[in-house]
């Protein structure tokens, strides 16, 4: 005859908790209350063992994939627990393959070790996992939003990655999700701290200087194999931080659970490459008025360079922002003001801003050709290039980039803020698919780029144009012939 059965005590008999604790402690568990989540997640895997159903291959093959009624967790719709001793036993077998297993280093990973580098901060972290369980993808809701922070419509996905920011785009808030087999390392860390938020072990690292996002949060779901990931910007406090942790809700996607491929040891904890200069070589530099092949039948000519100190007569229509949005970075007069130049460092375990003087910003008005050489029309060709400057070492030319320009996220960047050959526009806005233009079959059309640069770098300064065909190397125009 059946005995009925107490379910909190079936539960925490079988659950990772009381094994462990059996194991390492040899004494008697004290009384443990589940979530109902929890009890959802066991009882599902108990009515799959009643049913045969072990799911403990769990790949993602075509023979055993799971579907959507598998993944999510199903609310019980029976009164007793178990129809027959049989189904106790299946339960038992099932819970313990896949609680033991997986949960044998307290979860499905844990973290083995936080690795420090010197010369930049940083901190890497390896797990220890357990291979060949499989683990639910998963999606980030967030339950509480620091003031003033909204959802940017450029950024994440809304589900497995947020990015949030000011309504005037200032500010940031960044949380993405990923599993155990991802890399983690994370330059220019001050300090962490090991801690637990919500129930879930965390790490805060603090970067302290003159940094944009001066906490980072990891959360380590170890029972899900998911990792956190939380960056927080200056403008928001830690405890604000830490509530947005405090919140978050994972779900499950509705996708089926799949194995990550662990790397292997061997490839953990390598340096990673040094950066090399780019090497540009004498034939990689062309002139004024030769023809640049960017694509398959598609060429720019540069045909002149003008350098002014303001932005007079540039049809506000194709700016790749609003017209308003360059005040800021203009005089009276409509001359450009001059900017702070410098550069951060990792000095002393902290971010130092170092400061080089100020520069008179200027702007290259570029005059050049495309031209559609084909018989066949182009659609949303992309006209496109960058401004750096080439410095040398032993006669040698090599890429140094761009100056930094305090405030300026398109100079620094050495991109292009005007183009007027483009057939999409929406300046109202700001102009997101600016660069783009479509080209009748044999079509040259003359258009004009502009770049902002600082004067000091004039003489040394390329437009470089890429070339998107195969094996294909840049190919670089100076700024003043």
């Amino acid at each position: 005859m059946r005995r009925n059965m107490n379910e909190d005590e079936f539960l925490y008999d079988v659950s990772e908790e009381s094994i462990l604790k059996d194991w390492n402690m040899g004494t008697e568990a004290p009384d443990h209350e589940f979530s109902e989540k929890y009890k959802e997640f066991r009882q599902e895997l108990i009515y799959r063992a009643e049913k045969g159903q072990s799911g403990s291959d769990c790949r993602e093959t075509e023979e055993n994939r799971m579907d959507t009624a598998d993944i999510i967790p199903m609310k019980p719709k029976r009164k007793r627990f178990f129809k027959t001793p049989v189904g106790v036993a299946a339960a038992f077998a099932v819970v313990i393959a896949l609680s033991v297993g997986a949960y044998a280093i307290s979860g499905i990973f844990t973290v083995k070790d936080r690795k420090r580098e010197d010369d930049n901060g940083g901190i890497e972290y390896t797990f220890e996992v357990q291979e060949g369980i499989a683990i639910t993808p998963a999606l980030i809701q967030l339950g509480y939003v620091p003031e003033g922070y909204v959802e940017y419509g450029n950024g994440g996905n809304g589900t497995t990655l947020h990015k949030l920011h000011k309504a005037d785009g200032s500010g940031g808030l960044t949380v993405g999700i990923s599993d155990y087999s991802c890399r983690v390392d994370f330059p220019f860390v001050s300090s962490y701290e090991e801690t637990e938020i919500g129930g879930i072990k965390a790490d805060i690292l603090n970067r302290e200087g003159d940094i944009d996002y001066s906490h980072i949060i990891l959360m380590f779901y170890e029972d899900l194999g998911q990792l956190v990931t939380i960056y927080g910007h200056r403008d928001i406090p830690l405890d604000e931080l830490e509530k947005v942790a405090e919140n978050i809700q994972l779900e499950p996607t509705g996708e089926a659970p799949y194995v990550p491929e662990v790397k292997a040891e061997a490839e953990k904890g390598e340096e990673p490459p040094a950066v090399q200069a780019q090497i540009v070589r004498e034939d990689q530099k062309i002139g004024w008025n030769e023809p640049i092949d960017v694509s398959d039948g598609m060429t720019f000519t540069v045909k002149n360079i003008e350098l002014k100190d303001n932005m007079n007569g540039l049809d506000e229509n194709y700016l790749a922002d609003t017209k308003d949005g360059y005040a800021m970075y203009l005089n009276e007069d409509g001359t450009f003001k001059d900017v702070e130049l410098g550069y951060t460092a990792w000095e002393n375990n902290t971010m130092v801003k170092k400061s080089q003087g100020t520069g008179r910003v200027k702007m290259a008005y570029v005059t050049m050709d495309v031209a559609n050489t084909t018989d066949t029309d182009l659609t949303d060709a992309f006209v496109y290039g960058t401004l750096g400057r080439i410095g040398t070492d032993d006669n040698s030319g090599y890429l140094i980039g761009s100056d930094v320009l305090e405030g300026w996220w398109v100079p620094a960047s050495g991109e292009p803020f005007y183009y007027d050959g483009s057939d999409y526009t929406d300046s109202t806005n700001g102009n997101k698919h600016l660069f783009f233009s479509d080209l009748k079959a044999g079509e040259t059309r003359t258009v004009h780029l502009a770049f902002a640069y600082v004067e000091q770098m004039e003489e040394e300064a390329f437009l470089m144009f890429e070339n998107r065909g195969e094996d294909k190397e840049p190919l670089y125009v100076k700024l003043v012939p």
